[in-house]
């Protein structure tokens, strides 16, 4: 901790400093301007004051917010479980009851319709195959009786002519 010792963070567990308090002296004691700071961490300046003003209403979200001020302490090198530790620490959000989720089990009718998809879908391939292996079958009968009468009228012709 660059700026700040234990006291100050003690002193500021006791009401006397608040997280945006922290980060503000902690950034100005490593001399760095909210302008620099804010192109390191690649966000906006606006959201940078937010924070050294405790103004959480800016946020998105409470976990936007204390990301961000763990990136700060990171880059300040503050400790950043006080500084968080200051911070509101927002509850789940939680889908309401009545509301599907990724793990709500499907229901009954829609798992016999998907079942019913994979039989129909299944038989169509079985029978698809079936034709078109009794067509390959069929095709080379024919191909090798063809080829077998061909050879047959060459071998009479041969006979014929011999014999003549």
């Amino acid at each position: 901790m660059s700026a700040l010792d234990h006291k100050n963070l003690s002193e500021h567990h006791s009401g006397e400093f608040s997280s945006g308090k922290i980060l503000r002296q902690a950034r100005q004691a490593s001399g760095l301007k909210l302008t620099e700071l804010a192109s390191s961490l690649k966000v906006s300046v606006e959201k940078l004051e937010a924070l050294e003003s405790d103004d959480f209403s800016v946020f998105p979200d409470v976990v936007f917010m204390r990301a961000l001020a763990a990136s700060v302490c990171r880059s300040l090198g503050v400790d950043s479980i006080s500084v968080l530790a200051l911070m509101p620490n927002g509850a789940q959000a939680r889908l309401p009851l009545d509301q599907e989720s990724v793990n709500t089990n499907l229901s009954y009718k829609s798992k016999n319709k998907y079942f019913l998809f994979f039989v129909i879908g299944s038989v169509f391939l079985l029978i698809s195959v079936l034709f078109f292996i009794s067509k390959k079958i069929d095709d080379h009968y024919y191909s090798l009786n063809s080829s077998i009468d061909y050879f047959k009228g060459i071998f009479f012709q041969l006979i014929v002519v011999i014999l003549n």
